[in-house]
């Protein structure tokens, strides 16, 4: 598969992502987590974990809301996801502005699960 065909916010994402190795998914120019329905961290590529200063093997594991973004465990992003586990389907797109005291941008999101998967993706996207 070619990263060519994946495009931000497209109806399809999650279910492409899906197929891709860990590899692949460190090729994505744009931020991709995997996540469970828990909001545990199954996969984090590198665009991403730049874009945070962190080694993504190292966010492995651990809970995005609870351990690596906290600041987005609200009712306007946080909200989003555990509605979308909660009926078991999501696939939505919005802007979220990410304000902390050492930076302050926006993003644009695309929360999304796949079919016959009881996983998440989480893509974002700085604007």
């Amino acid at each position: 598969m070619n990263n060519a065909y994946l495009i931000f916010g497209a109806k399809d994402n999650a279910n492409y992502l899906s197929k891709l190795s860990p590899e692949k998914l460190n090729l994505i120019p744009f931020g991709v987590i995997k996540l469970d329905s828990n909001g545990k961290i199954l996969e984090f590529n590198q665009a991403e974990a730049s874009l945070i200063r962190k080694n993504a093997k190292d966010l492995i594991g651990l809970n995005f809301f609870d351990d690596v973004a906290p600041c987005l465990k609200n009712f306007e992003f946080y909200g989003k996801f555990e509605k979308g586990v909660k009926e078991k389907k999501i696939n939505i797109v919005f802007e979220y502005n990410i304000k902390q005291v050492e930076y302050n941008f926006t993003v644009k999101v695309h929360i999304a699960k796949p079919e016959n998967e009881d996983i998440y993706w989480i893509m974002i996207k700085r604007l």
